[in-house]
């Protein structure tokens, strides 16, 4: 199969289009909701930010694959598997690596500041799934590519994987009105990850693909979310900013304000 990283940038953007004219179907909403709907320029930019970053880095990190393959390590390479396995590995492990960085976005303060815009969403759709910073996805996604590339799964394996773990994500994220409770026991639906954007619950339900990584760390939450329930940053709902520019130095704005909140506070202790 003649498959390489260049495939995901036909899939990935193929799928959203399908989860696009799915949502346009009334029957199929979960919320109300049009195309173009607030934000939808913001949610355009970063989508575009995240396909520069994926041309920037992409070639470096298969660079740095060969390097660990010229060095003779032992890989998967060397296994011999057929793509019916390679394929789920990719997927897991690609799920497993996601889990836990995402987790940590959630725990560390300047990560936090960082992940805030993607939670910053109003309302999930089709396109909520490209609000992401440019930062996150230098945490998030390029590093677990590179481990993938690294342990010796081959190209076809990890565009296919990550083109799979980008349906999930897009699926999860849907303004799809779909019950697929009888699967949520291994994978993550759509109502399992509207908990993660609702602020009562953004500490939970965390993977994109299997629910049982949620399951293991204590983290998953099974309940209904109502159409009008409100989404975003918790404490921040309705003062986020929404636009993309804002949004993009926003972790950065937050950060010096508290660096210099001790500073300041010191200062007016002295004058008093």
């Amino acid at each position: 199969m003649d498959i390489d990283m260049r495939f995901t940038a036909v899939a990935i953007p193929l799928t959203y289009l399908g989860f696009a004219a799915l949502e346009r179907v009334p029957g199929l909403q979960f919320r109300k909701s049009r195309l173009l709907r607030p934000s939808f320029l913001t949610d355009v930019g970063w989508y575009a930010s995240a396909v520069l970053l994926t041309l920037a880095f992409g070639p470096t990190i298969q660079g740095l694959a060969r390097v660990v393959e010229a060095a003779g390590i032992p890989t998967l390479a060397s296994a011999n598997l057929s793509l019916w396995v390679l394929v789920p590995l990719a997927v897991a492990l690609y799920d497993l690596l996601t889990f836990v960085s995402h987790r940590i976005l959630h725990r560390v303060g300047w990560l936090w500041r960082v992940h805030k815009v993607h939670h910053s969403s109003r309302v999930l759709d089709w396109l909520a799934t490209t609000r992401a910073h440019a930062s996150e996805h230098l945490f998030r996604g390029l590093p677990a590519q590179l481990v993938l590339f690294a342990i010796g799964f081959p190209v076809e394996a990890v565009a296919l994987g990550i083109s799979v773990y980008a349906a999930f994500a897009t699926l999860n994220h849907s303004n799809l009105r779909l019950d697929l409770r009888f699967l949520e026991g291994v994978f993550v639906t759509p109502r399992l990850h509207r908990l993660h954007h609702v602020p009562e619950t953004t500490d939970r339900n965390f993977a994109a693909v299997f629910s049982f990584w949620d399951r293991i760390a204590g983290t998953l939450v099974v309940k209904d979310t109502a159409p009008d329930e409100p989404l975003g940053v918790p404490g921040e709902v309705d003062s986020y900013p929404q636009v993309w520019w804002r949004q993009l130095v926003e972790p950065l704005r937050t950060s010096r304000r508290r660096a210099l909140a001790p500073v300041e506070g010191a200062i007016s202790l002295e004058r008093s």
